[in-house]
């Protein structure tokens, strides 16, 4: 598996299988392809598309509020002992433990691996000693909000002090805040968004970087389209004269801004709901984060060419469109499909440079691998064409020791699991199959 740093991914596609490992031992013999084995293996999933789990919730709908939220009438003990020293953590606020995009913020910095801590509005009565140490450190350098108001049960989980506490913490500590999802309204404070309309986006749509955004997310191509789907969208105008850019649009429509307060803190906001899983958190998330933070930040941004052929040589159930699920005999790779899985390998390598050293890793089970079979790239003359074009092109791909039959392993005797790690290794050796022992 080769890990890939680059400003441009075009491919992202992590499905990532492991294996146990046992050093091979001499005495293994490989198996013949036997029908002991049943019927096909049913991948796990395909078992979640038979169960059909529950979907992901759906976005909620925000209450478009406008009015700024009345200023605290003393002065915020967040100006108190103020230092320029800040350190690198981050704080996600959300308005409580149910909140939707609490789960997108934190893995998006799980990812990442940036250190935050987490405050839950409804239950947290926000205090400067919560934001500043006593000798006048900020505790966080970005701030990074569910939802521009913190809505729960249809009012903000902060008050007018809180709220008032908040600001006057970035103000004083040049700290930067992200709202990742933000109706258009005044309410707490203004993004210089207005309104246009609202509405679930459950038809994919494709939204556009503009020149500011493409500065903002400068590790996506200008060009980049940002598909979303499966989200809640407030498509918003600026207000003129206001200090604010768009950052995405969608049409005519803005879709993400950044906007500077009369008082100069810096805010940016996404006018979208984005679910932890979505194509567009994993696009635009390490990019709020880097802005939030001035870049400087603990982590780091990794993208992982890692594409797994799971499963090789077994028969596996087949899934129709039609939802039809067929397990005997199931579907098993043909020999003449292992030369266009190479060849789709070579393409991908040649159409983006800096995925010249990609290989697609094969999981393989080796009970079905037929050992008389002849080393060649070619279906004729061989009693079984998969294990033949397997063994030609076996230097091309990196295979992954995946057990001998593929049993259940979770209540399988410790003796059964060695064997069949063991065993699998001594195909690959003797198939010349390019496995490594601990692999």
């Amino acid at each position: 598996m080769k890990r890939i740093r680059t400003r441009v991914l075009p491919v992202l596609l992590a499905a990532i299988v492991t294996g146990s490992v046992v050093a091979p031992s001499s005495s293994a013999t490989p198996s013949s392809a036997t029908p002991d084995e049943g019927h096909a293996h049913e991948h796990p999933l395909i078992r979640a598309a038979i169960a059909r789990p529950k979907q992901a919730p759906a976005p909620p709908k925000l209450p478009v509020l406008n009015g700024p939220v009345g200023r605290a009438a003393a002065r915020s003990q967040a100006d108190v002992n103020a230092t320029t020293k800040v350190a690198l953590r981050v704080l996600v606020i959300a308005s409580s433990a149910t909140d939707f995009g609490l789960p997108t913020w934190k893995s998006t910095l799980d990812k990442i691996g940036q250190p935050y801590d987490v405050i839950l509005a409804k239950n947290t009565t926000l205090r400067a000693n919560l934001l500043v140490n006593n000798d006048g450190t900020a505790k966080y350098n970005a701030v990074l909000l569910t939802d521009n108001a913190l809505i729960s049960e249809g009012t903000s989980a902060f008050d007018s002090t809180e709220w008032s506490v908040l600001w006057s913490y970035e103000r004083t500590h040049g700290i930067r805040q992200v709202s990742l999802y933000t109706s258009y309204g005044t309410f707490p404070e203004d993004y210089c968004l207005r309104e246009g309309s609202e509405g679930p986006i459950t038809t994919p749509v494709q939204a556009t970087l503009t020149q500011a955004g493409a500065q903002f997310f400068d590790y996506l191509k200008a060009s980049a389209r940002i598909p979303i789907t499966e989200s809640y969208a407030y498509r918003s105008r600026l207000q003129p004269g206001c200090s604010a850019q768009a950052l995405l649009t969608l049409g005519n429509d803005v879709l993400g801004v950044t906007s500077t307060t009369s008082d100069g803190r810096q805010r940016a906001a996404l006018t979208f709901s984005s679910g932890e899983h979505q194509v567009h958190t994993d696009l635009l998330g390490y990019g709020l984060l880097r802005w939030a933070t001035n870049g400087v930040f603990i982590g780091e941004k990794r993208h992982w060419l890692n594409v797994d052929v799971d499963d090789w040589f077994n028969y596996t159930a087949h899934l129709y469109p039609d939802g039809r699920l067929e397990t005997n005999p199931g579907f098993r790779l043909s020999g003449p499909e292992v030369s266009a899985t190479h060849a789709q390998q070579n393409s991908l390598r040649d159409r983006y440079p800096l995925a010249d050293e990609f290989n697609l890793n094969i999981p393989y089970n080796g009970g079905r691998f037929v050992p008389t079979a002849p080393s060649r790239c070619s279906a004729v003359n061989t009693p079984d064409p998969l294990s033949s074009f397997s063994r030609c092109q076996g230097n091309n791909f990196q295979w992954i020791n995946h057990t001998m039959h593929h049993p259940a392993m979770d209540f399988t005797p410790y003796a059964q699991n060695v064997a069949e790690i063991r065993d699998n290794l001594a195909v690959a050796r003797d198939a010349g199959l390019s496995c490594q022992p601990r692999s």
